[in-house]
């Protein structure tokens, strides 16, 4: 089973879509990632940080406290204790769609995929149908860059 960390864009926008129930992977989120979601979500009254509270009870999501936090420049804490635990672990891959963050993967030449292609690539494992996995982009249409949704509605046959 491969590791998967999540950043907090990540983990919340494939809640929002809901099919994050449906990867089947070991996934990680560091201990920031937590509070970003978790604790910070809770306060601010949002739905999805009370469904990542209870992943989390079931053993969903694993939080793990990272040994060392890299800092680095212009990302957020949740973003650089992400990179951390993907080192520490020796994870396969980052969940994320936030620019900057996705630019200095793409640098370290480390693996990553964005929410969009995570829902088609369920969607070609058949653990979702392409009807499910248009509906879980529309939910998070607004979200994401218009064309990661439009690239991955046209990778599922264009079904809306």
């Amino acid at each position: 089973m491969k590791k998967i960390v999540f950043d907090s864009d990540g983990l919340i926008k494939l809640v929002k879509s809901g099919i994050f129930k449906k990867i089947q992977q070991e996934i990680f989120i560091s201990e920031e990632v937590y509070q970003e979601t978790v604790v910070a979500g809770k306060k601010g009254f949002h739905d999805d940080a009370q469904i990542i509270e209870q992943y989390i009870e079931e053993k969903k999501i694993i939080v793990k406290k990272n040994k060392t936090t890299k800092n680095i420049y212009g990302l957020g804490k949740g973003e650089a204790s992400a990179f951390s635990l993907f080192e520490e672990i020796q994870a396969d891959a980052i969940i994320s769609d936030d620019r900057k963050f996705l630019a200095v993967l793409e640098q370290e030449n480390i693996p990553f995929i964005v929410p969009t292609e995570v829902i088609v690539a369920l969607a070609v494992k058949r653990r979702i149908t392409k009807i499910e996995a248009a509906e879980a982009l529309h939910k998070i249409k607004n979200l994401v860059r218009k064309e990661n949704y439009e690239s991955a509605l046209s990778a599922l046959g264009g079904e809306k």
